[in-house]
Parts: structure tokens; C-alpha cells; sequence
């Protein structure tokens, strides 16, 4: 498995520097970089508002995508800071992987990044009032997992680590995201594919409650922009996921973006800062955002 991931991750860095080569920093964007927020070497995150901001803003956290062996912050730092000239600080976070980093780390490391801007909200123009989430992806699932977590104390009680105390989320982005598993007691990780094989440990068996999620999601989680798109090949999870919020009276919106001629509107098409359609997708999601300030 080891060669393996090395080569996806090779494959996965080679796509994203396709993607981003020629962008540039905004010169608009004020950047705080390398910010440590817990005890691990990959504990570490970025802020990004507006230049000239001199009171807090509305706060978006977040959280990549790379099937929770893959990315950090740098790889999101132009999307990040293209959301933070729309008139938002944004927090923007490296998570431990796997399979370095066993389940449930990321988890553990999303409540963390939560205490520090608890703690650092006047230094780096935080608005805890205003405190809003997006992921793609495998960041998209930690989304979703979070937010229960934060939402649904019943679900807590499957940790030994929570959420900060007082710490609320207005709404969030759902996009892209892997948000169902697909094994079982007879089903083992190993049976879905390096990430998920990896992402989990040997005894996954005591974690399956946990990680059926959904069950857990309760009319208290935030209003959801749940995101998708023609050609993404996680698309068939996306309803799914709007239902299930819709079934719980959860504010929720659907939207699938692009065509099927559209080839370049695939899995996480939003974070590609050259193509016009994501920055239609992002203008949509701030202004969601927007709907929702405090």
C-alpha cells in the first residue's frame, strides 16, 4: 500500500500544479501563513482577509479535499484567498493524513483548528458570530462530520475529544463530498479502495456506529449548500446527502453544476480559480453565507 499511495500522491500533486501554475497573490489579500494551532508538525494554518481589514469579518473555515491521505493548505491557498476577496476572512488549515495518521485524527485536528480561532479570533479578525464551513471531497466528509459533531451531543459521545464549548457555525458548504462509506461488519475498508483502506485502522469494526453518520444528523445542523457537479464522480452522493438533511427540516439547497459536455466541470471543479464556472459556484456560496449572518 505504501508505493501506492506514493503514487497517487504524486499523481494527485502533478493535477494541482496543472491547475494553479500562473496564479499569482492577489495583492488585495492580506495573508497570516503558518499559524500552529495544535501539537503535531501538520498542525499548522493560514489566514487570509481582505488588506485594510481593521474589524472581523465573516469567517470561513476551510477544509480540503485529497481522500484523507493527500493536500494541505498550500494546495488551497488561491480558492482560499478568492473567497477572501469576496469580503470574508478565511481560515485555511492543514489536517493529519493518513495513512500516517489513522482515523480519526483529521476529526480530532477540525475541533482543534475551532479552539484556536476561539482563542485568536481578535488578532486575526474572526467573527465567531459569524462562522461559516465548506469542504470538498474527503474535506466535504469531515465537514458533515464535524458539524454533527458540533450539533448532535448524542454523537459526541462516541469521542474523547469535542468541539470547543460555545463554538457555532451559521451555515456550511457541502461540496463534492464523499459523504457515505461503503463497508460493514462483513465488508472490511480494505474492500473500498487505498484511501478508505487507508484512512481506517485493522479494527474498524467498533467504529461502525460512529461512522454512520447520517443517523445522527439532527434539525440542529447549520443550512447546507450541497454542491456537485455533472461530471463529479462523487455526483450520486450529493442528493442523497440533500434528502437526508431535508428529512431532518435542515435548510438545505441542491445545486449540480455544468453539463456533460462540460468535461472540466468534474470532482471539485470549484477550486480551480481559472475557470469561470467556479467562480459562478463560489459567488453562489458566499452570497448562501451571506444569507445567514448573524
Amino acid at each position: 500500500m505504501e508505493q501506492m499511495i506514493k503514487q497517487m500522491r504524486e499523481g494527485m500533486a502533478s493535477s494541482d500544479a496543472k491547475r494553479d501554475a500562473g496564479l499569482t497573490i492577489p495583492e488585495d489579500v492580506t495573508r497570516y501563513l503558518d499559524l500552529r494551532y495544535g501539537d503535531f508538525a501538520e498542525n499548522l494554518l493560514d489566514v487570509y482577509c481582505p488588506k485594510g481589514t481593521a474589524a472581523p469579518l465573516p469567517t470561513i473555515v476551510s477544509i480540503h479535499g485529497g481522500g484523507w491521505i493527500y493536500g494541505d493548505k498550500e494546495l488551497y491557498s488561491h480558492y482560499c484567498m478568492r473567497l477572501a476577496q469576496r469580503g470574508f476572512t478565511v481560515v485555511n488549515f492543514t489536517y493529519r493524513l493518513a495513512p500516517e495518521h489513522k482515523y480519526p485524527a483529521a476529526v480530532q485536528d477540525t475541533c482543534a483548528v475551532m479552539a484556536w480561532m476561539q482563542a485568536h479570533a481578535g488578532e486575526y479578525f474572526i467573527d465567531l458570530n459569524n462562522v461559516f464551513m465548506l469542504g470538498d471531497s474527503a474535506g466535504g466528509q469531515l465537514c458533515l462530520q464535524f458539524l454533527t459533531l458540533l450539533t448532535n451531543p448524542a454523537y459526541q459521545k462516541f469521542f474523547d475529544f469535542a468541539p470547543p464549548e460555545g463554538f457555532r457555525v451559521n451555515a456550511c458548504a457541502l461540496n463534492c463530498g464523499c459523504y457515505f462509506f461503503p463497508f460493514n461488519r462483513f465488508i472490511s475498508p480494505k474492500r473500498c479502495g487505498t484511501m478508505i483502506a487507508a484512512y481506517f485502522p485493522d479494527d474498524y469494526v467498533p467504529l461502525l456506529k460512529q461512522l454512520k453518520v447520517k443517523k445522527y444528523v439532527t434539525p440542529a445542523f447549520p443550512p447546507a449548500f450541497v454542491m456537485t457537479a455533472q461530471n463529479d464522480y462523487l455526483k450520486m452522493m450529493a442528493k442523497p446527502m440533500w434528502r437526508i438533511l431535508k428529512k431532518q427540516g435542515v435548510e438545505a439547497v441542491l445545486r449540480i453544476y455544468g453539463t456533460k459536455a462540460q468535461k472540466e466541470v468534474g470532482h471539485v471543479f470549484h477550486v480551480n480559480c481559472k475557470l469561470p464556472i467556479a467562480a459562478e459556484c463560489n459567488d453562489d456560496e458566499c452570497a448562501f453565507f451571506r444569507a445567514h449572518l448573524r
